[in-house]
């Protein structure tokens, strides 16, 4: 199976454990040297009109248990605890 990264960001990202939506794909990690996608970093679902920033969370590839077309199952990822994003966007994956 083969996905654009547009694709992927169109994606909700839910929860095997508790079935909650985490969020949506709003961008990937990439392995340069192999060109693999090593996570996806998820933003949260904002509630409501909360002027708040939604939290980031990053998923590793290999927690991902089935990708759907319209949703991603994941598992060992909780909303509790969000990642530090550190620079945003693609060039992030260059800034090593």
């Amino acid at each position: 199976m083969s996905c654009l990264i547009e694709e992927l960001q169109n994606k909700d990202v839910i929860s095997i454990e508790n079935g909650c939506k985490i969020g949506y794909v709003t961008d990937v990690e990439a392995e340069v040297c192999s060109g693999k996608i090593s996570a996806l970093i998820v933003s949260s679902v904002p509630s409501g009109f909360s002027i708040k920033k939604p939290d980031t969370f990053r998923v590793c590839w290999s927690d991902i248990v089935v990708m759907g077309d319209e949703t991603i199952l994941v598992k060992n990822i909780s909303p509790c605890a969000p990642c530090k994003k550190q620079n945003s966007g693609f060039l992030r994956l260059f800034s090593k």
